[in-house]
């Protein structure tokens, strides 16, 4: 993924820290519980306001994927709850 080891440390550290993963060193890296709840709600919030953007303002699939990715890391939870009742 063209990252380098310690940009990849300090990730993995702060999902330690966020209790979203388990790692031992040189081990696998593994979600938690919590990583995967985590996981599955943010691909919801993904796919819903991917399907907001090409059903509702009739945004094309490639555009849509790239805008739902800046998206969700602001939007709230209330506003995509509101987009999904719509799509």
């Amino acid at each position: 993924m063209s990252v380098s080891k310690p940009s990849a440390f300090i990730a993995v550290s702060q999902l330690l820290d966020l209790g979203l993963i388990e790692h031992e060193k040189f081990g696998p890296i593994l979600l938690t519980a919590y990583g995967i709840e985590a996981a599955k709600s943010l691909v919801l919030k993904y796919e819903t306001i991917k399907l907001f953007l090409m059903r509702i303002l009739n945004v094309g699939e490639a555009l849509a994927n790239r805008e739902a990715c800046a998206i969700e890391h602001e939007i709230c939870d209330v506003t995509v709850a509101k987009m999904a009742l719509l799509i």
